[in-house]
C-alpha cells in the first residue's frame, strides 16, 4: 500500500501493528553524519551501528496548514524517532535544527554502580551526547523523540551507561 491519509481519527479495535522489512532503517554511516528525515526514518527504529555518529533532527514546523487535509502540509508536529544503538556509543550525538530544544528526560541506568538517574533538559539543550560511560549510549540504550510545539520531547528514554552518571543534555555555544 502506498502513503495513505487519514483527515479525520483513526479507530482500530484491534490496535496497529507496525511491523515487516521496512519498519527498521540501520544506520552505519562511514561519513560518521545523518540528518533524519519524516519520509525515511520517522516512525521507524533506527538502528545505529555507528559508535561515533552525529544525528541531525530536522526542524520542528508548527505552522498550521491552508489545508489540514492535505498529506503534503509541511506541520510535522508528533514526528516520532525511534533510535537504538546495537553497538556502544563513543560518541554519538542528536543535535536539534537551531531553534529547537529538547523538552523532557532521559532516565540513564549504571551498569558499573548502583546508580540510575533522570536527567531533564533545562530549555536551552540542544544536543544529547552519548559517550558509553557517564552519559549512557552503551548497547541497547534508546532514545525517542516526537516532535511538538515547545520541541523534541524526550519520552520512554532509556540509556544504559557505567561510573557515575551525568546528563546528556548540553546546549551548543
Amino acid at each position: 500500500m502506498g502513503k495513505t491519509t487519514f483527515a479525520g481519527p483513526v479507530r482500530s479495535l484491534a490496535g496497529f501493528n507496525p511491523y515487516g522489512y521496512n519498519n527498521e532503517v540501520n544506520v552505519a554511516d562511514a561519513a560518521a553524519t545523518i540528518t533524519l528525515t519524516a519520509a525515511d526514518h520517522g516512525g521507524r527504529i533506527i538502528t545505529v551501528q555507528d559508535a561515533d555518529l552525529a544525528i541531525t533532527l530536522p526542524s520542528i514546523v508548527a505552522t498550521e496548514p491552508s489545508d489540514p487535509t492535505s498529506p503534503d502540509q509541511l506541520c510535522n508536529l508528533g514526528l516520532t524517532f525511534r533510535i537504538y544503538l546495537s553497538v556502544a556509543a563513543t560518541d554519538v550525538t542528536i543535535t536539534t535544527a537551531a531553534a529547537d530544544n529538547f523538552v523532557g528526560g532521559i532516565l540513564i541506568k549504571s551498569e558499573t554502580v548502583a546508580q540510575s538517574d533522570t536527567f531533564f533538559a533545562d530549555g536551552d539543550d540542544d544536543i544529547i551526547t552519548m559517550n558509553g560511560t557517564t552519559k549512557g549510549g552503551l548497547e541497547g540504550s534508546y532514545v525517542e523523540l516526537t516532535a511538538i510545539t515547545d520541541g523534541w520531547l524526550c519520552s520512554g528514554s532509556v540509556l544504559l551507561g557505567s561510573s557515575t552518571l551525568v546528563t546528556p543534555f548540553s546546549a551548543s555555544a
